[in-house]
């Protein structure tokens, strides 16, 4: 028996009691290696203590998976299957599950700060659990709005605005803005369109909701050009620091020549802003919005846009190469000396 079993541990088998799940060894190896591993099948893989940070695991089967203690920051697990996975102590801050089923899941002790959960799967105590990690983000997120913006206008929230009937952008503190993701457009796969968010005291009773359900967002096709505020620019540099600032409102700011290197900018709004010659390399900008923006020679090498809004922005010279594509809007955009990989023969 005992030799059957070593058998098929090299074979690339991994047995969790209660299941009846294997991964693959070189989908293993190669997420080791390469910290990344889309669609791969990594279920019953034993990951305890591993740091995947910003790892891709898009659509990747991590069901019945040991991942207690492991961090998972900013990580892409859209539509990732966790059920049944062991989540113990995990970090998941950040982490994008857009569909992500982590149904049975055991997530006692993980944390999920700023994770988009946006139709995930939760059932029992996995819902219970996220629950109360969710109550517990949704007052300090009260509590920095009754401190740092008491009135919603432009002029509290430091922060250039499309205009004054714009989604209110983030606060100098938050990296993860109050700013709903956008609305997915007619015909293309993404969040669903739902009700405005609860108020705060019914936010509160049911944080799951409001956590993983997002409203539509209206943003004004035309945004008003501003000089960079200290406020921009902080934001700039906190995001640098940790890595990500996601649906944060840049609209109509001046940040010509930004680099925005490998941050995750999931549905950020970009709305009118000026980044000629700005650095998106292998940045996370799954439904970020660029309307009317001007990105004339902007680099997006290895980014993340699927879903992105580009509708009127002036993309010349532009270079998409190696850039991750799959349903982006484009309509009405200038793409003279636009750059895209060459289509597969």
């Amino acid at each position: 028996m005992q030799r059957l079993l070593v058998l098929w541990i090299i074979a690339g088998g991994f047995f969790v009691p209660g299941t009846a799940i294997a991964f693959i060894q070189g989908d293993l190896d190669r997420l080791l290696t390469t910290n990344e591993c889309p669609a791969c099948d990594l279920s019953g893989a034993l990951l305890v203590g591993k740091d995947l940070a910003k790892a891709k695991l898009v659509g990747a089967n991590l069901k019945g998976a040991d991942l207690t203690k492991a961090s998972l920051r900013m990580a892409d697990l859209a539509g990732a299957d966790l059920s049944l996975a062991t989540l113990s102590g995990a970090v998941f801050d950040a982490a994008d599950l857009f569909q992500a089923d982590l149904s049975g899941a055991k997530v006692d002790g993980a944390r999920f700060d700023g994770a988009y959960l946006a139709e995930s799967k939760l059932d029992g105590d996995t819902k219970t659990l996220l629950a109360g990690a969710a109550a517990h983000q949704l007052s300090q997120v009260v509590a920095e709005e009754k401190e740092v913006l008491p009135e919603k206008s432009s002029e509290s929230s430091g922060l250039p605005l499309a205009s004054e009937t714009a989604a209110p952008a983030a606060g100098e503190a938050s990296l993860v803005a109050e700013t709903p993701p956008m609305a997915s457009e007619e015909g293309a796969a993404g969040p669903a369109q739902l009700d405005p968010p609860p108020d705060e005291a019914s936010a509160v009773q049911n944080p799951v909701a409001a956590l993983a359900a997002a409203p539509e967002i209206t943003v004004t096709e035309a945004a008003t050009v501003t000089e960079p505020t200290q406020q921009v620019e902080d934001l700039v540099k906190q995001a640098k620091k940790s890595g990500f600032c996601i649906e944060c409102n840049f609209s109509g700011a001046l940040l010509n020549n930004v680099s925005m290197k490998g941050l995750n900018l999931a549905r950020a709004n970009f709305t009118g802003a000026q980044l000629a010659d700005g650095n998106f390399k292998e940045a996370d900008l799954k439904g970020a919005i660029f309307r009317g923006a001007n990105l004339k020679g902007a680099i997006f090498n290895g980014a993340d846009l699927y879903l992105a809004d580009f509708s009127g922005a002036d993309l010349s010279d532009a270079d998409f190469r190696g850039a991750i594509l799959g349903g982006e809007v484009l309509s009405d955009a200038t793409l003279t000396g636009a750059r895209f990989d060459e289509p597969k023969k």
